[in-house]
């Protein structure tokens, strides 16, 4: 995965909610950057979901980003 790409889609502005693709299927979506950050180290990411989970990443498990279509 891009770190780059992901944190363009994190400082995007206006921000458009994106989601993080991992390889069992799932699906995280990120509604807001401050539910989002990445490490300095740029390897870990942590993403807190809608639900309030907390979840801890590492760069290598993102298999995919994929931003939310601007039109309903």
């Amino acid at each position: 995965m891009n770190v780059d790409r992901l944190l363009d889609l994190m400082h995007a502005t206006p921000f458009v909610p994106f989601s993080i693709l991992l390889p069992n299927g799932e699906r995280l979506r990120v509604h807001h950057p401050d539910f989002i950050w990445v490490h300095p180290d740029r390897r870990t990411i942590l993403v807190v979901a809608e639900s309030g989970r907390t979840r801890f990443l590492n760069h290598q498990m993102v298999v995919g980003l994929e931003v939310e279509s601007a039109m309903p």
